[in-house]
């Protein structure tokens, strides 16, 4: 009774903890960037659910991936949305690079972190809240342009698949360019970079003559991005290896804003077996926040169908650090059975099991302090008889016979024949007499007839004595 009732209370306290983790939400949730599944994927205006789910109502199987590893080699697309400004580095570039080789068809969509949806929402929760309640919502908004300014690189880099401009001021999109404008309302978006990501085209020993420093000055530094032929600072093209230099994709630029800066392009090489790069300069038309303009929707439509069609999709997530490179042998994404237990909601459901098994653990196995022997069993205890009499009539299974056991016993022990207990006794059937027999030879008529139940009683005497 007891260990039922510890139970039960620790049973209480995790619902308890349980309904606190589920109740008021942070606002670090709201700005976690670059998840597709789980709660992070699913609650945060800078994760990539809704963009997952677009694949998945096309017909494509969605997988999320933490590292590269052999699992990848089963996917036709993979979407890397790292979650820093940094560009990858050579050798997750020669990775990647191979693996666009190992199949044709294969499309690696790079979507850079430019942009924070955490931003414009609470721009929207500002205007529309009451004057009164405004203090919370202003400060989570001043909070989400710092860490929108905040950037971990600074300058201009180059990346082989593309340039790093650190250096720009965020601006918004006034017009659309490229094969991907058309059907689209430019009005109706907000699309913006600061961050911007400009395909390596070109190569001559002349830039080695372009001046050092280039995007402090204003005037300079737009005469220096309208030419398409002028990319690197001399600091970077020293850094530059030959090898490098041979390894440059074609880009054909899909979308761009008016004033030249690439929005979306596509990079191909000879080398990739018919496989492609897609390079997207921010995510502000596939965030979960900014998929809510329609226009926004279109774009991202035309990412997915630039895609292959009905494939397996990998959802890559990296932080500052790059690619992680797991173990080559790994096994492949369709032989894991158990992945459904890492995704939103069973990774949730799964979660909350586990905690309760170990405390369900901890009560009901492990013996606290030292142990206690058990009291002895005492013959004398009429208790137990009557404890093991009831077993044995439950285990017979017949109710019937166990009523009628129990009122034997209140009728011919305990001389009650009234109590409650006693079943009542059917009355004896009493059968006509039988006709008397007359004796011939002894001229005299018995006239007391032997009735037939005792003839029925004398009769299995004498079977008996047979």
């Amino acid at each position: 009774m007891k260990r039922s009732r510890a139970i039960a209370i620790y049973v209480c306290l995790l619902c308890c903890f349980w309904l606190v983790g589920c109740g008021r939400r942070s606002e670090s949730q709201i700005r976690t960037y670059g998840y597709s599944a789980g709660a992070e994927g699913n609650r945060s205006i800078n994760g990539y659910s809704v963009f997952r789910k677009m694949f998945q109502q096309r017909g494509d199987k969605t997988f999320t991936a933490v590292s590269y590893s052999k699992a990848l080699d089963s996917m036709d697309t993979i979407v890397w949305t790292p979650d820093t400004v940094t560009p990858p580095g050579l050798s997750n570039r020669d990775t990647l690079e191979e693996w666009l080789k190992g199949k044709s068809g294969r499309t690696l969509v790079y979507i850079g972190r430019d942009f924070d949806a955490s931003s414009d929402y609470w721009e929207h929760v500002v205007e529309a809240m009451p004057a009164g309640q405004k203090s919370r919502a202003l400060r989570e908004q001043m909070l989400s342009r710092v860490e929108a300014m905040e950037n971990d690189l600074g300058g201009i880099h180059f990346a082989r698949w593309f340039v790093v401009d650190t250096t720009p001021i965020r601006t918004p999109v006034q017009g659309l360019r490229g094969k991907w404008s058309d059907g689209i309302d430019v009005t109706a978006t907000k699309l913006a970079t600061r961050t911007e990501l400009h395909p390596a085209l070109y190569w001559d020993e002349e830039k080695k003559n372009l001046p050092a420093l280039l995007g402090e000055d204003a005037e300079l530094s737009q005469r220096f991005w309208a030419n398409s032929e002028f990319r690197w600072t001399p600091e970077e093209i020293d850094s530059i290896s030959d090898d490098e230099i041979g390894k440059i994709p074609d880009a054909e630029i899909l979308l761009e804003a008016d004033d030249g800066r690439p929005l979306v392009y596509e990079l191909n090489s000879i080398e990739w077996n018919n496989s492609k790069i897609i390079v997207i300069a921010n995510g502000s038309f596939t965030l979960n926040g900014a998929l809510v303009s329609k226009e926004h929707r279109k774009l991202a439509a035309k990412v997915i169908d630039a895609c292959k069609p009905k494939g397996r999709v990998a959802f890559l997530r990296t932080g500052r650090n790059g690619v992680r490179m797991n173990d080559p042998n790994d096994s492949n994404y369709a032989t894991k059975g158990l992945e459904m237990f890492a995704y939103w909601p069973m990774n949730f459901i799964v979660y909350q099991f586990f905690i309760l098994g170990i405390i369900i653990c901890f009560v009901v196995f492990p013996i606290f302090g030292r142990p206690r022997a058990l009291p002895p069993t005492e013959l004398s205890d009429f208790g137990q008889h009557i404890e093991a009499l009831g077993g044995m009539l439950s285990n017979c299974r017949d109710e019937t016979f166990a009523r009628e056991k129990l009122s034997e016993y209140f009728r011919l022990v305990r001389k009650e024949p009234n109590h409650p207990w006693c079943l009542p006794v059917a009355p004896k059937m009493v059968l006509p007499a039988k006709p008397a027999t007359v004796f011939t030879d002894a001229s005299t008529i018995i006239k007391d007839p032997i009735p037939i139940e005792a003839e029925i009683i004398t009769a299995q005497i004498q079977e008996t004595k047979n």
